[in-house]
């Protein structure tokens, strides 16, 4: 089974493991010990044949279709598949017709014909050809929506062609059989139909009966389109189509490869258009148009990137009938996004050894890639339980890729047990975007978070300045804010200028001053500490030449000012905040902010300083303790 890697896909599309029962879920419960397992890798899908972006690397710099080809599939040739074998079976024939897997399962889909068509389209029921053909009763013409869909209550499964838009018809189609189709492109008629909102250019819709729903006991059937190979090829979109030249040109001969590797003969005969039978059942086409085979868009390729259509129509030109041989058979064409440097052996992502799937490096696989390197962290706990261990104790590296591989202790089927394990055969399964794994560290669990700190004060609990505020009453620079009780702390009570100058005095132990600076605080109580800090700081922390304004509540960009001048900082730094760039003291609230005194003021963003809010007295807590954090004490 293919599993490419399309890098327009939104879902990762690995192949997994098969999921436990119930009762195995049960033996293998894991005990949960916190530790967690990092895996370091690159690339992305099963690394296995070639690499997307390096093809992409590869052609950018300078080398061709034939040179990319080559270098990611050993001991190969470009063939014609006019007639192509392998194991002694026809593999194709020329301009084979493909079914590709449009809806699968359905008892309804709409089709529409485009308003500007040249022409309607015609339908077939009731053996898809040897009833009336085109049906008389029912004509789709431009503008109109039809649908197709089961009959109610229909056990044996028929279905009828009925108009949707514009109005139901008058005498609705007669109905049939499950088995159908829908052509156009032929002349009068609609050059393009548009199935589900998808737009096709080329081929004809097909629908065939598919298996009983045992849920709801009804039959339900797929549609898909059947096309020449070569009008498949143009509606292909893998990879984006403005790489280079030879990059586009590797991938439609990789795309064309896979295509006809699964037409191969040998699947059936002509009376079942050539499809296994298991494939009826699932989806009644060769190939599915999603990621799991490979992502058809039919006309919106050329829609949704009109610019670059030319380029990728040419490469299919300049290709045409090509394929990829080895020993004169059609390969297994596989290809996946990218790898982390190398490609892997298939039989060590699968089972098979396939010759021409050999590990190759691939440096240009790291070019331009968003997934070069990534990590993936998995908790020990749901690693047991992916491996089917009761717990896990330790796991290194055995080997980096190719043929990753993994040491993992701990307990298995309740024994003690050390096993290597292989990385590349469980990567879907573990959650990795690759079997490319170049470093795992084992990271045990941190010891859980000491319990916080009682408050010293009642009307603090809650509050995130706690700690500091707790420390703050520690070293005796704050005593409370109701004395003589001083039981509260009054946490978002706004700070004045002169008992910041008290707090900051306090904590940094300033000497007694000898000279009164200022004529406004004689009947402070905070004269002193005042003075005390203006003799260390300086007179610009006053609020006028000869006043400090003692009362008056302190800013936090004053607050900036009065640290940095306290400490003697010199103002430096690039960490700055979006509503500074006109406050006189940017400077010093741009130094703080590099000291990590401030965080800023609107977690968890702190993209903004608010100077002009007045500094609460828990603030003015965190404010001083992290400034003698920041001095050593």
């Amino acid at each position: 089974m293919r599993t490419p890697r399309t890098l327009l896909a939104l879902t990762v599309l690995v192949a997994g493991l098969v999921a436990p029962t119930a009762a195995q879920a049960q033996q293998v419960a894991a005990h949960s010990t916190g530790d967690e397992v990092v895996f370091t890798g690159g690339g992305w899908g099963h690394g296995v044949g070639m690499s997307q972006y390096g093809a992409q690397a590869m052609g950018a710099d300078g080398q061709s279709s034939e040179d990319i080809i080559g270098h990611y599939y050993t001991g190969v040739a470009l063939s014609q598949h006019s007639a192509v074998y392998a194991e002694g079976h026809l593999l194709a024939t020329p301009n084979p017709e493909i079914w590709i897997g449009l809806h699968e399962n359905r008892t309804s889909f709409t089709f529409s014909v485009p308003f500007d068509a040249a022409g309607g389209v015609d339908l077939c029921q009731n053996g898809d050809g040897t009833g009336p053909c085109p049906k008389p009763d029912a004509t789709p013409q431009p503008g109109e929506t039809w649908e197709f869909g089961r009959l109610a209550g229909s056990g044996s499964g028929q279905c009828e062609f009925r108009r949707v838009s514009p109005g139901p018809l008058e005498t609705p189609a007669a109905p049939g059989a499950c088995k159908a189709s829908i052509s156009w492109s032929g002349e009068g008629q609609a050059e393009t139909l548009i199935v589900e909102g998808r737009e096709y250019r080329h081929g004809t819709i097909r629908v065939r009966q598919g298996p009983l729903h045992i849920a709801n006991l009804e039959w339900r059937f797929h549609v898909s389109l059947q096309i020449p190979l070569e009008d498949y090829l143009l509606g292909l979109r893998e990879v984006p189509l403005g790489w280079s030249d030879a990059a586009l040109e590797a991938q439609v001969l990789t795309g064309r490869t896979y295509a006809v590797y699964k037409t191969a003969a040998r699947y059936g005969s002509a009376a079942d258009e050539y499809i296994d039978p298991d494939r009826q059942d699932l989806c009644y086409c060769h190939l599915r148009s999603t990621p799991v085979d490979q992502n058809y868009e039919g006309m919106n390729n050329e829609l949704l990137s009109a610019s670059n259509y030319g380029r990728w129509a040419a490469a299919v030109s300049n290709t045409a009938g090509q394929v990829i041989t080895h020993g004169g058979s059609t390969i297994q064409a596989f290809y996946s996004s990218s790898t982390g440097g190398v490609t892997e052996n298939s039989e060590d992502v699968w089972s098979s050894a396939l010759p021409y799937t050999r590990s190759v490096d691939d440096p240009w696989s790291l070019s331009g890639n968003p997934n070069a390197t990534w990590t993936k962290t998995i908790s020990t706990a749901s690693l047991a339980t992916k491996l089917g261990w009761n717990e896990i104790t330790n796991v290194t590296l055995v080997n980096p890729s190719p043929a990753a591989s993994m040491e993992v202790t701990g307990v298995k089927n309740g024994v003690a047990t050390t096993e290597t394990v292989k990385i590349s055969k469980r990567y879907s399964s573990l959650g990795l975007l690759s079997p490319t794994v170049i470093g795992i560290a084992y990271v045990s669990a941190a010891p859980p978070p000491p319990p916080p700190p009682e408050p010293v004060f009642d009307d603090i609990d809650g509050s995130v300045h706690l700690v500091d505020i707790n420390d703050l009453a520690d070293r005796k620079i704050t005593y409370g804010c109701n004395p003589p009780d001083n039981t509260r702390f009054c946490p978002r009570q706004s700070v004045t200028r002169g008992q910041m100058a008290a707090f900051l005095a306090r904590a940094l132990k300033l000497p007694a001053a000898q000279q009164d600076f200022f004529t406004d605080d004689g009947s402070s109580i905070f004269e002193n500490d005042i003075n005390r800090l203006v003799a260390v700081a300086g007179t610009q922390l006053g609020c006028s030449e000869s006043g400090f304004c003692p009362t008056r509540a302190i800013t936090r960009a004053e607050m900036a000012q009065f640290l940095v001048a306290a400490m003697g900082l010199e103002a430096t730094g690039s960490k700055t905040f979006v509503d500074i760039e006109d406050q006189a003291f940017k400077s010093e609230i741009v130094t703080i902010a590099n000291a990590g005194i401030t965080l800023g003021c609107n977690p968890p963003d702190n993209d903004r300083y608010c100077p002009d809010r007045p500094v609460l007295r828990q603030e003015m807590a965190s404010f001083i303790m992290r400034t003698i954090r920041y001095l050593g004490g």
